[in-house]
């Protein structure tokens, strides 16, 4: 959230032309303040003050505040509807040069006499009730009802074109979606992806990182959103501090995951505390949450620099990234999006960190299964040597016992199968190629979907055209490999 105390300098959007991009703050100079008594003030009590630093504060209190307002004559001459505008943690009730424009929630003495408004609100102006210069706005207000005492709790008051508040904020958020898309796609895809690899609360953590940042952006958010009650701005700014604070956690967690190889408990919690005090110390919510991130990215830098300065390639990388990330979040503040654009970047190296690491396992686990399945033919292999396995053929209403041993090659033809029989040539066997590939030993490996040959007689595989490939055979037979299985039978005889 920044801190535009007083004014709106922007009315933007594409609802309205050219003309109508036009808001006035009130003439700071010219704000008094006063206590609520038994009847609106004269503001020419004693007790009436100007504002410091430009701050009004309604927080468990009940004032009176008058301020004067200018109106330029292209306000004047328009055509377009008039409204005052405010923002604040306050019930708010609005007269204009001494009419009453109306009332966002009742402002009262106490917590139980008032009720409470809309954080962002705005009033129709009848133009006949407006002049040139010296136009008197007053406002009663209180905010019995705020959670957390903040330094300004009122941001905006002034006169400017109607529209509806919610969708004059949310402006200022359209930007965002990308950022946003980023997050939350991030999340979910890396954090189905954590789940299917079952290692833990560290394969978690870069999910864990997008779905806090698009929790946060989404709270900042929901202020174009939704009109909620003055109060429920405490809880969003709480909200947002901290998603912004377990983000940060989460991305101090995953560096020290990388690259701390020893103590890593102790690490965590000097590094997590040393956060913690210098949050604590930062003034402003706004200032707190980017502290929050920027403070882990740097202690997550000054990490794997250690690690970068002792060789470890990867941690280049990641030294490199995490300062610029810091760097870069120093100006940003809640609603400026380019915070958000800052945070979605990190995450895209964390996801490109997770995609090759991902790449990198499954090419291990294919290394892996490609030695268990050799290891495994070779055992089939010396067991059949030892004890050949047999199977029932039925040639021509005749069944007999053939050694599996002896068969090189099973070939598809039609309603039957050839077998070709070491010493006999070609057998024909009543039954299809699927039913007898259930049936023979893991010796014999399909490689097409006519043929299944018997490894042990294998001795070259060759390339052929159009990406196939062709078995040559002790039995000086040749057997066609097809490109779809090219690959497997390539990693079985490896």
């Amino acid at each position: 959230m920044k801190r535009v105390v007083l004014g709106l300098l922007l009315l933007l959007g594409a609802a309205f032309p050219a003309t109508a991009q036009l808001f006035v703050q009130v003439d700071t100079d010219s704000v008094l303040i006063c206590p609520a008594g038994d009847k609106e003030p004269t503001f020419e009590e004693p007790s009436c003050q100007p504002i410091v630093d430009n701050r009004i504060d309604t927080q468990h209190r009940h004032i009176w505040l008058r301020a004067k307002l200018n109106v330029p004559e292209q306000m004047l001459t328009s055509d377009l509807p008039l409204a005052v505008f405010v923002s604040a943690k306050a019930a708010s009730r609005v007269f204009l040069n001494g009419i009453l424009i109306g009332e966002n929630g009742t402002p009262g003495p106490t917590a139980e006499a008032e009720m409470q408004g809309l954080m962002d609100v705005n009033f129709y102006v009848d133009r006949d009730l407006l002049k040139a210069q010296d136009n008197m706005l007053v406002l009663e207000l209180s905010g019995h009802h705020s959670i957390i005492e903040l330094s300004y709790p009122f941001h905006v008051l002034g006169l400017g074109y109607f529209t509806d508040p919610n969708a004059f904020i949310m402006r200022g958020y359209i930007k965002s979606l990308l950022p946003f898309g980023i997050l939350i796609g991030g999340a979910l895809y890396f954090g189905l992806l954590a789940i299917r690899r079952r290692e833990g609360l560290t394969s978690i953590l870069v999910p864990l990182i997008a779905f806090f940042a698009a929790a946060q952006l989404i709270t900042e958010v929901s202020r174009g959103l939704i009109a909620y009650p003055y109060s429920f701005q405490d809880i969003r700014l709480i909200m947002i501090l901290v998603f912004a604070a377990a983000c940060g956690f989460c991305l101090l967690l995953h560096v020290i995951d990388q690259f701390v190889s020893k103590q890593k408990a102790i690490v965590t919690f000097a590094a997590a505390t040393l956060v913690a005090i210098a949050v604590e110390m930062t003034p402003g919510f706004d200032g707190k949450a980017v502290m929050s991130l920027q403070l882990p990215a740097l202690l997550g830098a000054g990490l794997a620099g250690i690690k970068a300065a002792r060789g470890q390639k990867s941690a280049i990388a990641y030294t490199i990234v995490l300062i610029l990330f810091a760097l870069l979040t120093i100006p940003a503040g809640f609603l400026d999006t380019y915070y958000y654009y800052s945070v979605a970047g990190l995450l895209l190296f964390l996801f490109g960190v997770e995609i090759r690491k991902n790449n990198e396992e499954r090419r291990l686990r294919a290394l892996e299964q490609a030695r268990a399945d050799r290891l495994q033919i070779a055992l089939d292999e010396s067991k059949e040597a030892a004890a050949p396995s047999q199977i029932k053929v039925t040639s021509q209403g005749k069944m007999e016992l053939i050694s599996t041993d002896q068969i090189s090659v099973c070939r598809g033809a039609r309603d039957y199968v050839e077998l070709e029989v070491e010493g006999r040539g070609t057998i024909l066997h009543d039954s299809s190629l699927s039913q007898l590939e259930q049936e023979l030993p893991s010796t014999f490996l399909r490689v097409h979907r006519s043929y299944i040959v018997n490894t042990r007689y294998i001795r070259t595989l060759e390339r052929a055209g159009a990406g196939s490939g062709k078995l040559l055979l002790g039995t000086n037979l040749e057997v066609p490999v097809s490109r779809r299985i090219l690959p497997k039978v390539r990693k079985a005889l490896a």
